[in-house]
């Protein structure tokens, strides 16, 4: 009898338990579930991290004090729809400001028609971004980088400007408006017309106009100061000497919290050359020669760069064109930093290197009797006069980048990293730090070296091997119960 009540006691007792064991289970999926809808873990697998954001980006968008609305108007079949969605899945996880409006243009005419009378749409497959004060377009075309297929009237997608693109509109809608260049005209410098043959630049000016960058020529007469709209001027390599009006007006403007870049050819003289001393640079005569570092004998393939902005993640070749050495005014051959000025090396030649001073008979040797210079010797510098904090208004620095070649950016140089260092150097003069290193996301193909005996060998394992090993284990436990 006792041990009956034992059993039931017993019985009760487990049954008590495990309802409490059921009951704990469901407390615990309820805050698995409150946390998971809380408290978001996002872990990158991805080896090439074509999604990832960039720091700067994480960093652009904690600048956001109002929503901006994104609205992704392309079909399901568009080569850009899955790349976008994942991208834009991150921006999304990373702010709260971004809101994403997917609309199809096949799938909802309507919405679509609407979309394209409230903001001027053309054409379909583009990214419209709205603050609700202003709005930026990104098209289909400008986030991809694209090469003809070997043998096919088509192209193949090998680089995603998705978050190069995306992050400088909302750089652009925070700044609200575009930054304006002006490129210094009258003086035999490059020009941004397509019609100037070799000393043409009509391809950087697209790929400024890409980064949402506005390229205008300017010419100065008499005493005629910098448009009061310029956020930064480029002299880009004169064949002539400047006039001292031009000088002028351009150190005026430098000096007035001013941005200028300057491209300075190999014994070419600009007249620039005693503003640059004053602002801390001195254009050594020469040619830099490195060995090490051409194919040619004319060119240098720079491979080294400084720790600077502009050059922060850079690991491409940028190539010049017998350049000149660009070097700090008292010291030249380290980063001079003094209590108005700060100077920077960008560009710099290998141990071999060295600047030849005269170059006799076309054979270029190192003779330190004549002039010559060792490496490694910097082709370009930046500068930058900090800003000064006053009683109810902060000045903004002024900033310099001085190059030792303007061919390298013309339509027939522009090759590797050079059109990238140029908008890099662009970017760093009107304050956009923060999207400088926003590099293409290259998209590699992954392709399997199947051969014929590799194909015969995959069939046998996969349609034969593996039924069989199935059949076999069934054979082996069948034969196990039966004994």
């Amino acid at each position: 009898m006792e041990a009956e009540l034992m059993r039931k006691g017993w019985k009760k007792w487990h049954q008590l338990h495990g309802m409490v064991n059921i009951g704990l289970a469901f407390i615990l999926l309820l805050l698995l579930l409150v946390l998971s809808t809380r408290v978001v873990l996002r872990v990158d697998l991805n080896k090439a991290s074509l999604y990832a954001l960039s720091p700067r980006s994480h960093a652009l968008l904690d600048q956001l004090e109002r929503p901006i609305d994104l609205t992704v108007l392309f079909q399901e079949e568009h080569t850009l729809f899955e790349d976008l969605n994942n991208l834009l899945q991150e921006y999304q996880s990373a702010s709260q400001m971004i809101r994403i409006n997917w609309v199809d243009p096949v799938k909802d005419p309507a919405k679509t028609e609407f979309l394209a009378v409230a903001y001027e749409l053309r054409e379909a497959q583009v990214l419209v971004l709205d603050d609700g004060e202003q709005q930026r377009f990104i098209r289909a075309a400008e986030m991809m980088d694209v090469e003809p297929v070997d043998g096919a009237d088509r192209y193949r997608m090998v680089g995603f400007r998705g978050e190069q693109m995306i992050s400088t509109a909302i750089t652009e809608l925070i700044e609200g408006s575009r930054p304006k260049i002006y490129f210094l005209q009258g003086h035999g410098e490059l020009s941004l017309s397509r019609d100037s043959g070799r000393r043409s630049i009509s391809e950087l000016r697209s790929m400024l106009h890409r980064r949402a960058i506005d390229a205008v020529s300017l010419t100065i007469r008499g005493n005629i100061s910098i448009p009061d709209d310029a956020d930064a001027v480029v002299v880009a390599g004169p064949t002539q000497q400047l006039s001292v009006g031009a000088v002028e007006a351009l150190e005026r403007y430098l000096n007035r919290s001013g941005r200028l870049l300057i491209l300075q050819d190999a014994f070419r003289e600009s007249g620039l050359e005693p503003m640059m001393r004053r602002w801390g640079i001195a254009v050594q005569s020469g040619i830099v020669m490195d060995p090490e570092k051409t194919l040619r004998g004319r060119e240098v393939n720079v491979e080294r760069f400084g720790e600077h902005p502009i050059c922060r993640g850079l690991n491409s070749v940028v190539q010049l064109s017998l350049p000149s050495a660009i070097l700090p005014a008292s010291q030249r051959d380290a980063v001079e930093e003094t209590d108005q000025y700060s100077v920077s090396p960008l560009l710099l030649s290998s141990d071999l290197s060295w600047l030849e001073v005269s170059v006799q008979s076309g054979v270029a040797f190192f003779n330190e009797i004549n002039g010559d210079l060792r490496g490694p010797l910097p082709m370009g510098l930046a500068i930058e006069r900090g800003a000064e904090q006053g009683l109810d208004v902060e000045i903004a620095s002024s900033r310099l980048v001085v190059l030792g070649d303007s061919d390298f950016i013309s339509n027939n140089h522009l090759m590797g990293a050079n059109g990238d260092f140029f908008i890099r150097c662009t970017e760093w003069l009107v304050d956009r730090d923060q999207v400088i290193d926003m590099a293409p996301r290259m998209v590699s193909e992954v392709r399997l070296p199947l051969t014929p005996v590799t194909m015969r060998n995959l069939f046998c394992w996969l349609v034969v091997g593996l039924p069989l090993l199935v059949l076999i284990c069934g054979v082996i436990m069948g034969w196990r119960r039966r004994c």
